[in-house]
């Protein structure tokens, strides 16, 4: 079997994965499958692990709990 695209996630990561799928599918870059997949997984709000809904700091703030580099360019996103 050929695998011509792939995405895969940690753990209450399936709620954005399809999103992610979709746009490989359909030809789009990686990094815009990876950013549309974290958006929908950050925006979760049965999730208490990240984004929406994520545990505070020490001080009570929510803190940026992802990042994604574009390994061509080496460009930092988010």
């Amino acid at each position: 079997m050929h695998l011509r695209y792939a995405i895969c996630g940690s753990r209450r990561s399936d709620v954005g994965l399809q999103k992610g799928l979709e746009i490989l599918k359909n030809g789009g870059l990686a990094i815009d499958a990876v950013e549309e997949t974290i958006k929908i997984i950050e925006d979760n709000p049965n999730d208490p692990t990240v984004g929406f809904n994520g545990f505070p700091n020490l001080l009570g703030e929510i803190e940026l709990d992802v990042s994604i580099m574009d390994g061509r360019s080496m460009v930092q996103i988010g």
